[in-house]
């Protein structure tokens, strides 16, 4: 399989299962979030701010990809989950904290530009 045809795969695969992919990706970042935990785990200060805009940059490539109608629904509803999680944490011995929902945020909106750029990229090569 060349380069060409693996790129038209891929197109067609998130095209087709974008909506599917972002569900799963968010039902697997509400458990991951909500699971409570018998103790903390201890890693580095600010790590896990990274491991929150890796998680929410991901879950939002495909809507940039896609780009649907009403991009900023979806865009919004993210934000507003990861607010919302961060607000439910210390009832689930987890700690909720702002710059995790700030760290949420900026990889929501880095995700879409990125996806967006992505389709764009692709849209130039392959698309006809």
């Amino acid at each position: 399989m060349n380069k060409s045809n693996l790129l038209i795969s891929i197109d067609k695969m998130i095209l087709a299962y974008w909506r599917r992919i972002t569900i799963i990706l968010l039902l697997i970042i509400v458990f991951l979030s909500l699971y409570p935990l018998p103790q903390l785990p201890q890693i580095g200060e600010g790590a896990d701010k990274v491991y929150h805009f890796i998680a929410y940059l991901f879950v939002a490539l495909p809507i940039g990809y896609v780009y649907p109608k009403r991009f900023f629904v979806y865009l919004l509803f993210m934000v507003s989950l990861s607010g919302i999680i961060e607000l439910i944490q210390p009832y689930v011995n987890r700690h909720g904290e702002w710059l995790d929902f700030l760290a949420n945020t900026l990889g929501v909106f880095l995700g879409f530009a990125i996806g967006k750029l992505s389709s764009l990229f692709i849209e130039s090569r392959i698309r006809v």
